[in-house]
């Protein structure tokens, strides 16, 4: 039987201002089960004071926090472990947790979209360009890619993992793929599975977003920037780190958690295993 609201896993990481003014507009949305997601930083006891009261208010399902920042490896141990609920639904969003939407139509225009035309695989909501940091960051205006193509309902356009819905059969499939054969959760390696399978990256016409991190880099002195310039993005993002992680839920109307360890060597292991057997198929 299906579970007419929209499974959504939000990932939200260190600033804690952004991610209030991000999570409060989403929170808007009633047809959306909310599952934040929390990458350990500095902020994140201020972090979760505030999720906690959102959980007490049920405006989200779960709030599970990680004892490291281990990047977008957080989005495959929740979906891995959350792959029932995605299954008993016609739909799942998936997105960072640092966007907001004025247009408080934008999940029906994504779904309109993935409803109409079974071509498009997946659906993001449009960036603002208003607030990119050209100041510092010159080579900003490419970091949105250029469209290819304009529907009239859509616009073909490669993303981030910005407030993306998918139909949840889909996404499933996507996601086994990228288990068995090593890959990691990155918009990368999604672009490259959509464009071999002849389908289309889209991006809604109405509804845009805006990206509140860009307000921070246009400060090259804040803490974030400089954690981030620090290392190369390869080096954030790519990687085998596993860690533990709680989750917190109310449950008739009592707040309860509970802990769970993650195989990090096991998944690191297996990652490599899969990796190095395509090599080795694509050499024969």
């Amino acid at each position: 039987m299906r579970n007419k609201k929209i499974p959504c896993f939000v990932l939200i990481y260190s600033e804690s201002n952004l991610i209030k003014n991000a999570l409060n507009n989403l929170v808007q949305n009633k047809d959306l089960d909310i599952y934040v997601i929390e990458n350990k930083s500095l902020q994140s006891s201020e972090n979760q004071l505030f999720c906690l009261d959102l959980l007490h208010r049920q405006l989200i399902t779960n709030y599970i926090l990680f004892d490291e920042n281990i990047s977008n490896n957080a989005f495959e141990v929740m979906i891995k472990r959350y792959k029932e609920r995605i299954k008993v639904a016609e739909y799942v969003l998936v997105t960072d947790g640092d966007l907001t939407v004025q247009d408080a139509n934008w999940l029906s225009e994504e779904v309109e979209i993935l409803n109409k035309h079974p071509e498009v695989f997946v659906c993001g909501v449009k960036l603002s360009l208003q607030n990119l940091p050209l100041k510092a960051f010159p080579e900003s205006k490419s970091w949105v890619p250029e469209p290819t193509n304009t529907h009239e309902a859509y616009t073909e356009q490669l993303s981030g993992i910005h407030l993306t819905l998918w139909r949840s059969k889909e996404f499933i499939a996507l996601f086994e793929w990228m288990q068995s054969h090593g890959k990691p959760f990155l918009d990368g390696v999604i672009h490259q599975y959509c464009a071999e399978r002849g389908m289309k990256w889209a991006v809604t016409r109405q509804a845009e977003a805006v990206h509140l991190t860009w307000d921070i880099y246009a400060d090259l002195e804040h803490p974030y920037v400089k954690a981030k310039l620090s290392k190369p993005l390869h080096k954030v993002f790519n990687h085998n780190n596993y860690c533990a992680y709680t989750v917190y839920r109310v449950e008739n109307g009592k707040m309860e958690s509970s802990r769970h360890g993650t195989l990090s060597i096991f998944n690191s292991i297996k990652r490599f295993v899969c990796a190095l057997r395509g090599r080795l198929q694509a050499a024969k």
